[in-house]
């Protein structure tokens, strides 16, 4: 279904509320000893790392505002003409920080100057917004699952997990929490979940900056939210070349198997690799981008092989041959094609034994039969009224590959005026036979198909001082998801190959009921993009700040549901009619005895089939034996 959604979304804030919560600002009032205001001095920020330098004046009531400052180390210089220069350093801001600095300067010679160190103040009274952060080094020595920055959610107060890899804020659904990354949002679009490692975008871990959630006081420019919002802000590079490289794994030897698992383990490979490499951009005799432009790339590869010992049910021998006494036990089945009416009640013919004699198996369950379908039992199990179980033990098999990469470029042109631009992508690959270990034939296994999802985001910022009191931030966000699943039956003309006549092509037939499922799928595939502009104006007026802005987002979700063109076909017809404990829905399979039918096609692009066609009907699967 293609959807398009045009927002346009016009905000107003004034002083505090107007602060993004992706980047910090520094603001405060600077008098003279006698506590006049000074007006017209000349405020400096410096990126100590980068630095990046940002400019502004005090203004008529002596204050100075300085926003859309990357998260990091600064100094604050404060110059006036008959006071000496003050330089406060070591200040670190973290993403959403909004400090006040309030200064009083000195009377004395501009060329003098009055050093203050420390950190900005722990109690922001600038912002109302109640937030938590982790930064980089926090999370980068603290057990995370799979290295997903996602879930460092957990480590966070406000934000409680709701099931496995699916968190709420403040108790809210998990649709209406926000997720960002470096501005733009990393959910896929339009659904909007907020869980899976699938479903957001994920950076390499050690790329990024730090992680705030914010649960209550959300600022204004987050207007699609309902609840709590993720911000994950990107490092950028620095004037000196910075490079990392990990691997966390699990060494197969050392682990020892569970203690009830009988049987060895198969070989376990668990290895989570990460590369960074951050610096200024220099090409040897012609650029050197130190102070100017910067770059950050980032890599990372989750390497995952897994088993554990699954016990299951397979068919038995004799039950493949049609005896379905199990030992006395069994069901009694009843012969379908035998259906009528005695006295006014429905009536079956028993088969002798409760077994069917193999003269009488449908041409489609001997064609199925030959392809060898299920593992034989290997060990004794127990039988119950429907047949056998726990007759099967073996190791499941479990891949998953998933691969990240980011970059970011970083630029100054000017000290009032920067940009940035980065893109990142994820590659995921599965394939599992997690509770499908019965199958001999893997073409039956629903999991044993490599389902790829491939999902990007780019995103482009340009912050331009316009003058002291006016700031614009402009900004262009991208994201882009593609699932898709194609079973190796797809397109193989199976249902024909069994027997079925006058069928698609397209995917295996579905059995129902018959005690082991028979479904591979079908084709299915979904791609879900977002494409946003948003501009973001401030104007400083007096001892107010006056925040407008504007965001246009266009999002789509175009998707293809699987269709079953070959047929979904529900066994049965083995029972005495209305009498229960009797019928074997295998029993059915053999005889081809098809209780009812559906044939889905897709005729759109849609959420679900755009055409459908169900029949009901008692018969075999096509011509049966001579003795029918």
């Amino acid at each position: 279904m293609s959807k398009s959604v045009p927002a346009l979304i016009l905000f107003f804030a004034f002083a505090a509320a107007g602060q993004d919560a992706r980047t910090a600002a520094l603001t405060g009032v600077v008098t003279d000893p006698a506590g006049a205001v000074v007006t017209g001095a000349k405020v400096t920020v410096v990126n100590t790392a980068t630095r990046f330098t940002s400019e502004g004046l005090t203004n008529e009531t002596g204050r100075y505002f300085i926003p859309y400052l990357a998260p990091g180390p600064y100094e604050l210089r404060i110059e006036a003409p008959g006071f000496t220069s003050y330089l406060r350093t070591d200040i670190q801001l973290r993403a959403g920080d909004f400090p006040r600095i309030d200064v009083q300067l000195e009377l004395g010679a501009v060329t003098e100057s009055v050093t203050v160190s420390g950190a900005v103040p722990l109690l922001q009274t600038e912002t109302a917004t109640t937030t938590a952060t982790l930064q980089n080094q926090v999370f980068m020595r603290i057990p995370v699952m799979q290295s997903r920055a996602f879930n460092i959610l957990t480590y966070l107060p406000g934000v409680n997990a709701t099931e496995f890899l699916a968190y709420n804020a403040i108790g809210q659904r998990n649709r209406s929490m926000g997720y960002s990354v470096d501005g733009v949002s990393a959910k896929e679009p339009v659904r909007g979940a907020a869980t899976h490692h699938t479903e957001t975008v994920l950076t390499t871990m050690d790329a990024i900056e730090e992680v705030r959630v914010l649960t209550t006081g959300l600022p204004a420019e987050f207007g699609r939210i309902g609840s709590g919002m993720i911000v994950a802000v990107m490092k950028s590079g620095t004037n000196q070349l910075h490079g990392s490289l990990e691997d966390r794994y699990f060494n197969r030897y050392l682990l020892h198997r569970r203690y009830f698992d009988r049987l060895p383990q198969s070989p376990v490979g668990y290895h989570q690799l990460t590369a960074t490499l951050s610096g200024p951009v220099v090409l040897p005799r012609i650029y050197n981008g130190r102070d100017r432009t910067f770059f950050l790339l980032g890599w990372y590869r989750h390497h995952e092989k897994a088993s554990e010992t699954e016990i299951t049910q397979v068919p038995t021998e004799a039950t493949l041959n049609g005896d379905f006494s199990f030992g006395g036990l069994g069901y009694p089945i009843f012969d379908p094609f035998t259906t009528r009416q005695v006295n006014g009640s429905w009536v079956r013919d028993p088969f002798p034994n409760n077994r069917i004699p193999v003269s009488l198996f449908d041409p489609v369950a001997r064609n199925f039969l030959n392809q060898n379908p299920w593992h034989r039992p290997n060990q004794p199990g127990f039988v119950e009224a429907g047949g056998p179980r726990e007759n099967f033990v073996a190791v499941t098999r479990y891949r998953a590959y998933r691969t990240r990469l980011d970059t970011k470029f970083d630029q100054q042109l000017s000290p009032t005026h920067k940009f940035f631009v980065r893109y990142s992508h994820n590659f995921h690959w599965l394939w599992s036979n997690r509770g499908n270990i019965a199958y001999a034939w893997e073409l039956l296994n629903p999991a044993a198909v490599p389902i790829p999802t491939d999902m990007g985001i780019f995103a482009f910022s340009d912050t331009w001082t316009i003058s002291p009191t006016t700031i614009n931030e402009f900004r262009i966000g991208a994201t882009r998801r593609i699932f898709t699943r194609r079973p190796d039956s797809y397109g193989q003309n199976w249902a024909e190959r069994l027997g079925i006549p006058n069928t698609p092509p397209e995917t295996f037939p579905q059995f129902n009921n018959l005690g082991w499922a028979v479904n591979p799928g079908g084709f299915a595939k979904s791609v879900a993009e977002e494409i946003s502009i948003a501009n973001n104006f401030t104007r400083i007026i007096g001892r107010h700040t006056l925040k407008a802005g504007w965001e246009l987002a266009r999002s789509r979700f175009n998707n293809v549901d699987e269709d079953r063109p070959s047929g979904i076909y529900n066994m049965g017809g083995t029972d005495f009619p209305f009498r229960p404990a009797t019928g074997n829905g295998f029993a059915a399979f053999l005889l081809g005895a098809v209780q009812s039918a559906q044939f889905t096609r897709n005729y759109a692009t849609c959420s679900h089939a755009g055409g459908r066609t169900d029949s009901t009907f008692r018969t075999s699967f096509g011509p049966g034996p001579d003795s029918r």
